[in-house]
């Protein structure tokens, strides 16, 4: 959903093979971040700290909402204070 977000609404691995997506995922591939927002200050932040941490292959290391939100509020006080 994050990666939606950062590319305003486009959809992920539009026009792939849906099971080639799969094999490539069960192997470690991840999207890069979005071009709509990758010279954005922040967008590093959330796609390093945030969405990669949600993509661990062990869900019991992935970030659970709580800590998901809290990291975004992080993110969004620093941009706040810096603008």
């Amino acid at each position: 959903m994050l990666w939606e977000i950062l590319s305003l609404g486009q959809e992920p691995y539009s026009g792939k093979n849906i099971s080639e997506v799969v094999e490539k995922i069960k192997v470690g591939y991840r999207m890069p971040c979005p071009q709509e927002v990758a010279e954005v200050s922040w967008s590093n932040y959330v796609y390093q700290e945030v969405m990669k941490k949600c993509w661990d292959a062990d869900p019991s290391t992935r970030s659970s909402f709580g800590e998901i939100v809290n990291s975004l509020e992080k993110m969004l006080d620093q941009v706040i204070r810096f603008h």
